[in-house]
């Protein structure tokens, strides 16, 4: 899991980056703003297309679930079933399990303190990253008068800094997490904490460095350096925090995910509606985005103590959740008899 949500980050993240460069190419040649809406409905739809026609079913329950109609069918003996044919839930009916459907992200996402903590602390690093997105046009474009080309361009710093940063994360990983579950030992999901722990130690370095090395003096150059440290640093957390909640939420974690991509998508559409503002109205003249940087930079350090905290405090968060399981049994059990043993 860790390596493929790794390749799906990888393109998740660098989409705030590719964007700006795909509607400015866009706008250069169509000088139609509409061209970027077309582009993105032709891609979907196709891809949507090829999803429902080519993507496998990967759901545990529900191949299982085939391979007993499959069986029922060839043996002709209707008491082929699964486990989870046994369970009540399977007799509700479809207005019940819809309504199960879409309401468990919200229970999950708001009732459980892990994954409301990480919903809130990665829409925060959303909020941060779409909120200083807008100090680009505003400095490469506005202040440094490069071409709506040249300005879309300096995004491609932090698609660099996603490719090293996942790179980083991916070894990390390997021996956090792959190398012991090759070895049969026991993995908890904190094992991913001390790389977000690392990750979140680059953010505040990011910001700083691209909001005093952006000057209207000096070689535009060194602030794409921030750009580099800051991809590199969003997806080191953005992966290990959702690996620490799939793990940690195994067989919810489709709901786990939703919860999350909800809230965080909210708060990324809504602060960058007022950064532009910010850079702008603490901008002096020889640094134009330094203060908006820093008043972000500063947030960034008090968001360090939040992997920390749920590496020392995650497992009794867990102990107390109805919903909280690895999909290992012995790892679960082992898990809650310590935890019993410690209360």
């Amino acid at each position: 899991m860790p390596v493929g949500l790794a390749l799906w980050g990888v393109g998740a993240y660098s989409g705030t980056s590719l964007g700006p460069v795909i509607g400015a190419v866009l706008q250069v040649e169509t000088n139609d703003w509409r061209w970027n809406f077309w582009l993105l409905a032709i891609f979907t739809g196709v891809c949507s297309i090829i999803y429902l026609l080519f993507m496998p079913e990967t759901y545990h329950p529900m191949i299982l679930n085939e391979k007993a109609e499959r069986l029922r069918r060839l043996t002709g003996n209707p008491n082929l079933i699964i486990e989870q044919d046994l369970n009540q839930n399977n007799q509700q009916s479809i207005s019940a399990k819809l309504k199960e459907m879409f309401l468990r992200p919200f229970e999950i996402g708001l009732l459980e303190p892990i994954v409301l903590l990480i919903n809130i602390y990665i829409s925060i690093l959303y909020a941060i990253m779409y909120h200083w997105l807008e100090a680009f046009p505003y400095y490469y474009g506005e202040v440094r008068g490069l071409s709506t080309m040249g300005s879309a361009l300096t995004y491609m710093t932090i698609v660099i800094g996603t490719l090293c940063g996942v790179s980083i994360y991916i070894c990390l990983t390997f021996k956090q997490y792959t190398n012991p579950m090759i070895r049969k030992e026991v993995v908890h999901p904190e094992a991913f904490l001390p790389i977000a722990i690392f990750g979140s130690t680059l953010l505040p370095m990011a910001l700083f460095v691209f909001g005093w090395s952006a000057t209207t003096t000096n070689h535009w150059f060194g602030s794409l350096i921030g750009g580099c440290l800051y991809g590199a640093s969003g997806i080191i957390m953005f992966q290990t925090l959702l690996n620490y909640v799939g793990m940690s939420f195994y067989k919810y974690v489709a709901s786990a995910f939703a919860s999350n991509a909800f809230m965080r998508s909210i708060f990324g559409g809504c602060f960058p509606l007022f950064g532009r503002a910010l850079f702008k109205n603490l901008s002096t003249q020889k640094f134009p985005v330094a203060w908006g940087s820093t008043i972000l930079g500063i947030i960034a350090i008090f968001l360090i103590s939040a992997p920390v905290l749920f590496y020392f405090n995650g497992p009794k968060l867990r102990a107390t959740s109805k919903y909280a399981g690895t999909g290992d049994e012995e790892v679960d059990k082992q898990f809650k008899s310590n935890s019993q043993e410690n209360l």
